[in-house]
């Protein structure tokens, strides 16, 4: 067996490696989309603008059902002056004193009647701000929900890129596995379920890049002794440690 077919498993490791690694990285961009943040804070300022837009709708009814009121009781006074008009005007013959009664009442609904108008215009002059308010939030209201129909069609796009990444790279992963013979699988897989995700690593002269650390020169004259097809370990991370040669 040449040497280019020795190291052949421990390329294929490498790479499958590498593209566990990338797995790894999809899954994380799955999971923290920025258009999921986006999207909770455009909920969040969209909640808290309905809020205040269901106070301004509840102030803004009982206002109009005051006016509603104050209407209604205009409309009566002027229905009551003008009876007591015609009144008058059928009671030319009347008693001084009747006629005197009847001025006083006339004076007094039309005393009531400008005092309901004077509160009609109060009501008007407290609806208007309140309905310009209502205005203003109810078109943010819309502003936000257009913005958050955008990112929800964004969030789905890109999650469905992520996935058709992640598909292709399965696939692609099931070549490599095939590549690696079964007892450097089954150590590959021991090591990942002990030291977590990153179980491979390279030989970099005396360092290992998975941990960053020097091994002892012992240690490297020792791993340096071995044939292509052994498997060394960082003493340090316990990753599979592997050489220049192998990777060749």
């Amino acid at each position: 067996m040449t040497e280019e077919t020795s190291s052949q498993p421990f390329k294929a490791l490498a790479a499958l490696q590498q593209l566990d690694t990338e797995l790894l990285q999809l899954t994380h961009r799955r999971s923290n989309l920025p258009e999921v943040a986006e999207l909770q804070e455009l909920q969040r300022r969209s909640a808290e603008i309905e809020g205040s837009a269901s106070d301004l709708r509840a102030a803004n009814g009982e206002l109009m059902a005051r006016q509603e009121d104050v209407a209604t009781a205009i409309a009566r006074q002027v229905q009551r002056l003008h009876e007591l008009e015609r009144k008058m005007q059928a009671s030319t013959g009347a008693a001084s004193r009747d006629l005197a009664a009847m001025d006083a009442e006339l004076h007094r609904l039309a005393e009531h009647q400008r005092n309901l108008e004077d509160e009609e215009l109060l009501l008007l002059e407290e609806v208007e701000p309140v309905e310009a308010e209502l205005t203003k939030a109810e078109m943010q209201l819309r502003e936000l929900q257009i913005a958050i129909d955008e990112v929800k069609v964004r969030g789905r796009k890109a999650v469905a890129e992520l996935d058709a990444l992640r598909s292709t790279r399965e696939g692609e992963r099931g070549g490599l596995v095939a590549k690696v013979p079964d007892s450097l699988l089954a150590t590959y897989d021991q090591v990942r379920a002990k030291v977590g995700a990153i179980a491979v690593a390279r030989l970099q002269g005396h360092r290992c890049d998975g941990c960053s650390l020097e091994l002892p020169a012992v240690e490297v004259d020792r791993i340096s002794k071995l044939s292509i097809e052994e498997l060394s370990t960082c003493d340090h991370c316990g990753r599979i440690l592997l050489r220049p040669d192998q990777l060749r």
